[in-house]
């Protein structure tokens, strides 16, 4: 069987690419955690949005009909 050098490297490339965009919005959550007043809680869950309480309540009653 033989390698297939071209995909590995495409492959590679793109588990890569992944990699630095994790990277990136790790270190973009981290200076946006620091600017804002939100706790870690909120800055994970909602990317500190406020959402209107009815919206999360029709959001979260979608949710729990849908799974």
């Amino acid at each position: 069987m033989a390698l297939n050098v071209p995909g590995v490297v495409v492959m590679v490339f793109f588990y890569l690419m992944v990699l630095g965009t994790g990277i990136w919005a790790s270190f973009k959550s981290k200076r946006e955690s620091k600017k804002s007043s939100a706790d870690q809680v909120e800055m994970t869950l909602l990317g500190n949005r406020g959402i209107n309480p009815v919206v999360s309540m029709f959001t979260m009653t979608a949710k729990l009909r849908f799974e």
